[in-house]
């Protein structure tokens, strides 16, 4: 299975800042990944205790701060996805979540 560039011009209406970043398809699999820097995702406290690292050594954020850091900039689509994707609860979300908070404005 290898990986090749993938065009980020082949999606419309691209909004945020990832259609700014390189975007990588693996050949074969239904699967893309964008490299970013940390800039991009300046809303993340990024602490050792919010970091978690792959079995390959890759480090991401933990999924109770990614969920928080989607809710505060009201980045309701990839939040979709991510409860979507990670088959998350209702339970998940009051137990993990503050829901009292307000969005970000300067980052919209």
């Amino acid at each position: 299975m290898g990986l090749k560039h993938f065009d980020p011009q082949r999606f419309h209406g691209c909004e945020g800042m990832e259609h700014q970043y390189p975007r990588f398809k693996f050949v074969g699999l239904a699967l893309f990944f964008i490299l970013m820097t940390s800039q991009a995702w300046r809303h993340l406290p990024c602490t050792p205790e919010n970091i978690e690292y792959s079995h390959t050594g890759l480090p991401y954020p933990k999924l109770d701060i990614f969920a928080q850091s989607l809710l505060d900039t009201w980045t309701l689509v990839d939040l979709d996805h991510l409860v979507d994707g990670m088959n998350l609860t209702l339970e998940w979300g009051e137990a993990n979540l503050n829901l009292d908070g307000t969005i970000d404005a300067e980052w919209r």
